[in-house]
C-alpha cells in the first residue's frame, strides 16, 4: 500500500509519498494521484517554518496520472475550513500557483510549483488606498489539485495541507516620479535635479522636481495607516514631514518648504554619486500603535530602490528600508545622484586680483577691458591675477560657459539690508565680452565706482549661481559679498596734452629757458609738457620706476582712487594712458 508520510520537528515539515484514494483529504478520479511532497522556503530547500511563513515558498507535488491525461497542477492557499471549491470561487477560479500540460497529458512527474505570499497587486497611486495584498496573515490551508481535460477542469484528485501560518511583515510600496532634467558630468555619471523653473541661461531644460506616493502594504487583517511620516535619504532637504491624508504624498527640489502641500526644499543641497530617495520614516497605524517604515534604504549607485520579489515581506525586507515589490508591481526606479546646487564663485574682482604698493590698482577700466582675464596684471612679480573664479562641486559647470556680466549703475546710497540687483543693465555680454562690446559709457558719476557688475552662471543642470557685490544684513541674516571688488569706473577719454607757457620760470632749474627753444639739452634732448584727465588721472609713481614707456596692454594701477575732478601730473618720456585689459 502507497502511504503519506509527514514528519514534524520544531515545526518544520516535510511531506513526501503516495496517498491512495482512501486516506483523509485525498481523491482520485480514475486512479490519478497528487501528493505535496514537500514545502520549502525562499529560493533554499529548506522546509517552511509552518508557524512563521514569510515571502516566497515552493510547493514540490508529485503527479501521478495513471492514464488519465492531466492538464494541469494546481495549488491553491485556502483559509482554514474552506473547500477547494469555497476556495475557488473566492479567487475566481484563479489558483496560487498552477503547472499546465498538453493535450495529452503528462507522464508520472515531479512539479515545482512558487507561491509568494507576500504578492500584492498594482497599487492605486492616485487615491493611495492601502495595496491589495493576496494573502493576510493567520492560519492557511495549502491544496494541491490536478485537472483534465475530460473533466471540463474539474478536480480529479487532491491533497492538502492544513495550519500553515502566513506572518509577512507589513511594510511599504512607492511611485517616485524622478525629474526629466539631467546631465553628465565630465567623467559621464548621470545627475539629476535643477531649478523647479528651467532656467533660460540652459535651453531645452526641463522641471528639477520630484514627486512621489507612498501606499502601505499591509498583511495584518483589519489594520491600516492614518499617518505617515516622510522625509527624504542622502539629501539635505529639512526635517520629516507628517501626512495625515490619503495618498500620502510629497514633492522635494528647489522649492519652498511646506507642511501642509508636503513640499521639501532642497535648495542649495546635493547627494553623492550613490544617490538619494524619498521615504516613509515612520507611521501610526487605526489602533494607534506605531507602524511599518520604509525610509528608502541605504542609497546605492544604480541599485532598485525595492526589495527583490523573493524578499517582500521577509523579515529582512523592512530592515533594509527599501520598498516591497510584486509580480505585478515591479518597477525599475533606481536611486539617482541629485543636484540642487549651485556653482560657487569664490572670487570675482574687476581688480584682477588688486596688487599691492605702487601697482594697488584703482578699478578704472577702458573699452578692452574682459572681466573674465587670467593674464599678469602686475609687471613686478608676473603673477596671473584671475579676475572670475567658479567651481561646482557636483555635475559641474557646462562645456560651453553660459556666463552672463551684467553692469548697472552704483545706486547711492548702497542699501544695506537688502540684496542689491542689477534689473536694468547698461549693458550685458558674454564669458569674452569687453567693456567695449557691452557699450559701456563713460558715467556722469566721475569716481571708480560708477558702475558695479553681477556675474550669472549655472551648472549643467541649471543651478544658477548670481554674485552679490555688496554686502548686507546683519546678525544670523547677514549676507557677505562676493569676495573681491566689484565696482568700477569706465575711462575711455585719452589724457589731454597741455603746453607749458614758455615763462622762464619751472619747478626745476634751467628747465625752461626764455632766451631758446623749449627742446635743449647738454647730450640729451628734453622737453616739457603737461597732461590732464578727468577721471582714471595717472600713476602715483616714479618716473623712473613707472615702467610705462613699453605701453603695456594691462597698464600700470592708477593712482586717483574716488578722484572727482581734473588732476594734472607732470610725466616724462611717455603718455600714461587709462588701465586695459
Amino acid at each position: 500500500m502507497s502511504r503519506l508520510r509527514i514528519k514534524s520537528e520544531d515545526n518544520q515539515i516535510a511531506l513526501f509519498g503516495n496517498v491512495t484514494s482512501h486516506l483523509p483529504n485525498f481523491q482520485t478520479y480514475r486512479r490519478s494521484q497528487v501528493a505535496i511532497q514537500n514545502i520549502t522556503t525562499g529560493t533554499t530547500n529548506n522546509p517552511i517554518d509552518i508557524s512563521n511563513v514569510t515571502g516566497q515558498i515552493q510547493v514540490l507535488a508529485s503527479v501521478q496520472p495513471n492514464g488519465v491525461p492531466v492538464s494541469a497542477v494546481q495549488v491553491w492557499v485556502c483559509v482554514q475550513g474552506e473547500t477547494v471549491a469555497q476556495c475557488a470561487a473566492r479567487t475566481n477560479g484563479v489558483p496560487a500557483a498552477q503547472q499546465t500540460f498538453t493535450a495529452s497529458g503528462t507522464q508520472a512527474t515531479n512539479v515545482t510549483l512558487f507561491i509568494n505570499t507576500a504578492d500584492f497587486a498594482t497599487p492605486d497611486f492616485s487615491t493611495g488606498a492601502d495595496a491589495n495584498t493576496l494573502y493576510k496573515n493567520g492560519l492557511k490551508t495549502v491544496v494541491a489539485t490536478l485537472a483534465a481535460a475530460s473533466s471540463a477542469g474539474s478536480t480529479i484528485a487532491s491533497n492538502s495541507i492544513s495550519s500553515v501560518n502566513f506572518n509577512n511583515t507589513d511594510t511599504w510600496t512607492i511611485q517616485w516620479t524622478q525629474p526629466t532634467n539631467r546631465a553628465n558630468d565630465a567623467s559621464g555619471i548621470t545627475w539629476y535635479g535643477g531649478p523647479t523653473t528651467p532656467d533660460a541661461l540652459v535651453p531645452g531644460s526641463t522641471s528639477g522636481l520630484n514627486s512621489f506616493v507612498v501606499v502601505p502594504v499591509i498583511y495584518t487583517p483589519n489594520r491600516t495607516i492614518v499617518s505617515a511620516t516622510l522625509s527624504v535619504t542622502g539629501l539635505s532637504c529639512g526635517s520629516a514631514i507628517q501626512d495625515t491624508q490619503r495618498p500620502f504624498a510629497g514633492t522635494f527640489g528647489a522649492q519652498t518648504r511646506s507642511t501642509t502641500s508636503v513640499a521639501f526644499n532642497c535648495g542649495g543641497a546635493a547627494s553623492t554619486t550613490a544617490g538619494a530617495v524619498p521615504g516613509v520614516t515612520s507611521s501610526i497605524d487605526n489602533n494607534n500603535a506605531a507602524g511599518p517604515s520604509a525610509a528608502g534604504g541605504t542609497p546605492t549607485a544604480a541599485t532598485s530602490i525595492y526589495n527583490s520579489y523573493a524578499a517582500t515581506g521577509t523579515g529582512a525586507a523592512p530592515a533594509s528600508g527599501r520598498f516591497a515589490a510584486s509580480l505585478a508591481y515591479n518597477p525599475m526606479t533606481i536611486y539617482i545622484p541629485l543636484d540642487y546646487q549651485a556653482p560657487t564663485v569664490s572670487n570675482f574682482d574687476v581688480r584682477g586680483g588688486g596688487g599691492s604698493g605702487a601697482y594697488a590698482d584703482s578699478g578704472w577700466v577702458n573699452a578692452s577691458y574682459a572681466f573674465n582675464d587670467a593674464s599678469v596684471d602686475n609687471p613686478a612679480t608676473l603673477a596671473v591675477e584671475t579676475r572670475y573664479t567658479v567651481a561646482d562641486a557636483a555635475v559641474g559647470l557646462l562645456t560651453t560657459r553660459n556666463t552672463v556680466f551684467d553692469v548697472c549703475q552704483t545706486p547711492s546710497p548702497v542699501s544695506t539690508t537688502a540684496a542689491t540687483t542689477c534689473g536694468t543693465p547698461v549693458g550685458t555680454g558674454g564669458l569674452t565680452a569687453t567693456v567695449g562690446s557691452m557699450g559701456l559709457p563713460e558715467a556722469a558719476d566721475l569716481t571708480n565706482r560708477a558702475y558695479f557688475v553681477i556675474a550669472r552662471e549655472t551648472d549643467r543642470l541649471g543651478n544658477r549661481a548670481t554674485t552679490n557685490p555688496f554686502g548686507y544684513g546683519s546678525g544670523a541674516s547677514a549676507v557677505a559679498a562676493t569676495a573681491g571688488n566689484q565696482t568700477f569706473g569706465v575711462d575711455l577719454t585719452a589724457p589731454v596734452l597741455v603746453t607749458i607757457p614758455n615763462s622762464g620760470t619751472g619747478a626745476i632749474a634751467n628747465f625752461v629757458r626764455t632766451d631758446r627753444d623749449s627742446i635743449f639739452g647738454s647730450g640729451t634732448p628734453r622737453f616739457a609738457a603737461r597732461f590732464t584727465d578727468a577721471r582714471s588721472g595717472f600713476p602715483n609713481c616714479a618716473a623712473a620706476s613707472c615702467l610705462v614707456t613699453t605701453h603695456l596692454p594691462k597698464q600700470l594701477a592708477l593712482k586717483m582712487d574716488d578722484a572727482k575732478a581734473p588732476h594734472s601730473y607732470p610725466a616724462v618720456g611717455a603718455e600714461p594712458v587709462p588701465r586695459g585689459p
